[in-house]
């Protein structure tokens, strides 16, 4: 019972040394996915409107 705490603990202590790096991936995952998103919106209307000039 004490080595299976022992290792959750250490299993804990390895997450949270994880932890902050996931998060800033995901928050740069999650600013590229907006900046993608509104680059090809941005696209996609310079398109229509260059297309009904």
């Amino acid at each position: 019972m004490f080595v299976i705490k022992f290792h959750l603990r250490r299993y804990f202590q390895i997450l949270n040394l994880f932890n902050p790096l996931l998060s800033t991936a995901c928050n740069i995952m999650k600013h590229f996915i907006l900046r993608y998103n509104f680059v090809s919106s941005f696209t996609v209307t310079f398109q229509l409107t260059f297309i009904k000039a």
